[in-house]
């Protein structure tokens, strides 16, 4: 019974890596139809992630209410750390942001 179950997982671990090199090879022709419906299909999935990602960071972004609160809850000095972290954090994210969409 263990060999069954052992031949069964290479079936579909062999499957599975046959279809993703069928699919890569042609979506590396793209001057075929397949091939470039497949590569539209991909780039269709990565919108839809990155709509999903914006409309996360939509719902849970902060509020004016929220950044009031927190600016009545600090001292001048804890909120100068914590401006100059997410200036520090915005710098590094948008670094070579130009470079990275040519």
């Amino acid at each position: 019974m263990v060999g069954n179950f052992k031949k069964f997982h290479q079936f579909t671990e062999l499957r599975k890596f046959k279809m993703q090199t069928s699919l890569l090879a042609q979506i590396r022709d793209k001057d075929k139809i397949n091939g470039a419906y497949l590569l539209l299909k991909r780039f269709k999935n990565r919108l839809k992630a990155f709509d999903t990602a914006l409309h996360a960071l939509d719902k849970t972004k902060a509020t004016i209410i929220d950044l009031n609160h927190l600016s009545s809850s600090l001292d001048l000095a804890r909120s100068q750390s914590i401006f100059e972290d997410m200036k520090l954090l915005f710098d590094t994210a948008t670094r070579n942001f130009d470079e990275k969409l040519a």
